[in-house]
């Protein structure tokens, strides 16, 4: 009896090896129609003894489960979690385009305002250079002396269709002569002159010439353009326009080189490169207020 009950324990347990089988819906072939008829078979003999019937499974080759049968489930779980965790190669190549794309538009934004403020910085350090200038000038201007011979002359000049223009006055050491320490007078003009390594730029600065120097019993005449030195001021300028403001004649005048009199206020323009207007600032003379 414990015979019959194993037997039939092992005959159901390889029918259902045969019904899960046959009931795979993959479409992978594991069975053929051999096997199935074999299987049909032994469903129909199961009121038959336990042990012949196990005794004619076994014994028949049609009848032996292969290998990969017992194994092809777990195989298949496999590649069904493989498929499920991974990402495809198309996933991929859109996900690094995207990602690249996101971060050329930041690099572009970032470069952008980067670049704006560095144009903004550099207008302003230009312009404040142009006002220091300026500001230099005007304060030569108010130290001249008011009778003195030669203290202001101003030429004015155009080359090649660029305005050189300058002013000339008398300085001693000072802001005027872009030191503290010089001794004498001496004769300072403000020009514009092109660069040593680059004749097609220029730039403007002072050019200072020794006119009186100091000894012991007091200053002399001396010096020469030899003696002459050029401090740059200013670069990347296209011109450098002076006026001068005649009160007896009411009108702007391009030269002055009447050495008695002043001009009542100078108008300077400087022109600097890429901008369409240049920067203009009026200058007083308050030496003009006390001659004759």
């Amino acid at each position: 009896m414990t015979n019959d009950k194993t037997d039939a324990g092992l005959l159901r347990s390889l029918d259902c090896r045969m019904i899960l089988t046959t009931d795979d819906t993959d479409g992978h072939g594991w069975m053929d129609s051999d096997s199935e008829t074999n299987i049909r078979g032994i469903r129909d003999i199961r009121g038959q003894s336990s042990a012949r019937i196990c005794g004619e499974v076994f014994k028949s080759p049609e009848l032996c489960i292969p290998a990969s049968l017992r194994t092809a489930p777990a195989r298949l779980r496999r590649q069904s979690f493989a498929r499920r965790s991974g990402f495809t190669l198309l996933e991929v190549i859109l996900a690094v385009i995207i990602l690249a794309s996101i971060a050329f538009s930041i690099f572009k934004i970032v470069q952008s305002n980067l670049h704006a403020i560095q144009s903004s910085v550099q207008d302003t350090e230009e312009q404040l250079a142009v006002e220091r200038l300026a500001s230099l000038v005007q304060e030569e201007l108010c130290n001249i002396v008011p009778r003195s011979q030669s203290s202001l002359l101003g030429e004015g000049l155009k080359l090649g269709g660029t305005n050189l223009d300058s002013i000339e006055w008398r300085s001693r050491g000072g802001p005027g002569l872009m030191t503290t320490a010089a001794s004498g007078e001496y004769r300072v003009k403000l020009r514009m002159q092109p660069l040593k390594d680059n004749q097609n730029k220029y730039e403007i600065g002072l050019w200072r010439r020794p006119a009186l120097l100091d000894t012991e019993s007091g200053l002399i005449a001396g010096g020469s353009d030899k003696d002459a030195t050029w401090v740059p001021l200013l670069q990347n300028v296209t011109g450098l326009t002076i006026r001068y403001w005649d009160a007896r004649l009411g009108q702007v005048l391009d030269n002055w080189r009447d050495q008695a009199a002043r001009p009542s206020f100078v108008i300077l323009s400087i022109l600097r490169e890429g901008d369409e207007s240049p920067y203009e600032a009026v200058l007083g003379v308050p030496a003009a207020m006390t001659q004759q």
